[in-house]
């Protein structure tokens, strides 16, 4: 079980550029997954079998929902401080 993390003692600046790297890593993760996708399902198509490798991207898009989910977190404790002011 995931240990959930209290922002309550990070700056507002520290969750903002948490936020911008997560976005950022949570684009490219799905760009590269989309590619090794497209890659190895073309892959299987030319060998006429599906390819192993495969399983890999569907294994890994589990952590884009995740990333999502902690965004929205950080996000509404940036605006819960914002209504605070």
């Amino acid at each position: 079980m995931r240990k959930k993390v209290s922002y309550d003692k990070w700056s507002t600046e520290q969750l903002n550029r948490q936020v911008k790297s997560l976005r950022f890593a949570t684009g490219l993760l799905g760009g590269l997954l989309l590619l090794l996708f497209a890659l190895t399902i073309n892959n299987s198509i030319k060998k006429g079998q599906i390819d192993p490798l495969l399983i890999s991207p569907i294994a890994l898009s589990v952590i884009i929902p995740i990333n999502i989910k902690k965004m929205r977190e950080i996000k509404k404790e940036i605006h819960r401080r914002e209504a605070e002011q």
